[in-house]
Formats: C-alpha cells, sequence, structure tokens
C-alpha cells in the first residue's frame, strides 16, 4: 500500500501533505553523479526530500535485494519467466530512479529472460548488482548532500 502511494506520487510529481518542498540548485557540477539523472529524480518527487528518502529506502532495502534475489533464483533454476518478470520490474524501478545504464541493463536480462537465453547471463546480473549497489551509494551522498 505504502509502496503504491509512494510511485503514485512519484508519477504526479506531487508532494503528501505535510511534507515540504525544496528547491535544490539542480545546476551541474564536478560532484553530479553520471549514474542517475539528479535534476529529473528530484522533479519526479515535486522537490520533496522527505518522500525522495523515504523511496530510496524502499528502493535500497526492499525492492532491488528482492528483485535481485528473484534473478538469482531464475538463474539458478533456469527459469526464463521467472528472469523476465524480475528483468522487467527492475527496468521500471530503476527508470523510476531515472538510472539510465542500470535500466539498460535490467532491459537486457529482461530480454535475455525471455528468449531463455541464460548464455553469459550470470555476467550481465553481476554488472546489474554492481551498478545497483553504485546507484545505492550515489544516492545515499546525493541525500546527504542535500538534506544536512
Amino acid at each position: 500500500m505504502v509502496e503504491s502511494k509512494l510511485v503514485e506520487l512519484v508519477v504526479a510529481g506531487s508532494s503528501p501533505v505535510g511534507h515540504p518542498t525544496f528547491n535544490f540548485p539542480m545546476n551541474l557540477t564536478e560532484n553530479q553523479s553520471t549514474t542517475f539523472d539528479e535534476a529529473a529524480l528530484f522533479k519526479s518527487v515535486g522537490r520533496d526530500v522527505h518522500l525522495l528518502r523515504d523511496i530510496v529506502r524502499l528502493f535500497s532495502e526492499t525492492d532491488s535485494p528482492r528483485l535481485i534475489s528473484m534473478l538469482h533464483q531464475g538463474l539458478e533454476k533456469r527459469d526464463g519467466h521467472v528472469v523476465y518478470e524480475a528483468g522487467h520490474a527492475l527496468k521500471g524501478l530503476f527508470g523510476e530512479m531515472r538510472a539510465a545504464h542500470a535500466q539498460s541493463l535490467a532491459r537486457l536480462i529482461e530480454q535475455r529472460g525471455q528468449a531463455k537465453d541464460f548464455a553469459g547471463l550470470d555476467s550481465l546480473i553481476l554488472e546489474l548488482i554492481a551498478e545497483t549497489d553504485h546507484l545505492k551509494t550515489e544516492l545515499k551522498h546525493y541525500l546527504t548532500a542535500h538534506t544536512s
């Protein structure tokens, strides 16, 4: 229920009642992430840092670990449908996080699962895991820099 409400708010670009919005400068700097589009992500949550913090927490602690575990299970069982479903969900999740490279990797995994093509899939999943870990780190740095 909470996840679906957060997704609704992200899609609508609005702020929940009682959550202030912030207008941080969004100029490119030498510290700007290349892992995700900071300006687009911040705009998608209506510049609401509290909402963004909740979304990042759900992404980092719940959604991405669950879906990556699902990928591992699908690969281990050679179940293309499970790989496809996890890849598809991750593709959407990374899209919401405005993480283009991770989204592209998830799209490739989704396609491989649909085709039941397991050749080299393990290395593709490892690359996605590394990109996910990097994204989590970048998101944490972004929130720290913009909320302190």
